[in-house]
């Protein structure tokens, strides 16, 4: 039997966002959050594949979503997912993808703030 995980969990009151890794990759990533605790103010995403740049030639991706707590809608949690290169040898696309994904987290943080 197969279980269609987005099924139970909007069952159970969740909503979520997705992004699909860039190129012929059919995986992703997803923030899920509780419908009746926040709502979704806005969100992101962000692609490292970057062309012509060799430490930026991944098809990895990140996701940033911008949440208000319902119970009090003044106050926004920003959370975030990434999917990194995994090569343990590769520390330095790593980093070159963590310091895109925090770059825009705070961009997309106090987008409308400043």
């Amino acid at each position: 039997m197969q279980v269609n995980v987005l099924s139970c969990c909007v069952l159970a009151g969740y909503a979520s966002i997705y992004k699909q890794r860039t190129g012929n990759n059919v995986d992703g990533i997803a923030i899920y959050y509780k419908r009746d605790v926040f709502e979704l103010v806005d969100h992101t995403s962000v692609e490292y594949y970057q062309p012509g740049v060799s430490i930026l030639d991944r098809h990895n991706v990140g996701l940033v979503a911008k949440l208000a707590v319902r119970a009090n809608p003044s106050r926004y949690l920003v959370v975030a997912t990434t999917h990194l290169l995994y090569n343990p040898r590769r520390h330095d696309v790593k980093l070159a993808q963590m310091q895109i994904l925090l770059a825009e987290v705070e961009r997309f943080a106090f987008k409308g703030f400043r």
